[in-house]
């Protein structure tokens, strides 16, 4: 199962490395006998690939905001050239 997880982080080419530590853990809590493979599943999504994705957005909106105001820095500044170019041309 971490191998599916592997597999569609590599199509979007992010490479993850996970401890033996961390494996070990996911199958001490998702390992359950009479439910099959559904609690290791869930224990993946929960360990590994929820937090994943709550990182990515966090660094999606971080640099979405760092675009933003790079965005409206370069408008301003190219309102104050106007500016500045009309305050040179008026007669004084």
């Amino acid at each position: 199962m971490l191998k599916e997880v592997f597999e569609r982080l590599e199509a979007k080419e992010i490479e993850l490395h996970v401890t033996e530590r961390f494996r070990d853990r996911v199958v001490d809590e998702g390992y359950n006998p009479s439910y099959g493979v559904r609690p290791l599943r869930r224990a993946i999504m929960r360990l590994l690939e929820d937090s994943m994705a709550e990182k990515m957005l966090s660094e999606i909106s971080r640099k979405g905001i760092l675009l933003l105001w790079t965005s409206m820095l370069m408008e301003m500044l190219q309102c104050l050239t106007k500016v500045v170019g009309l305050l040179n041309r008026c007669p004084q």
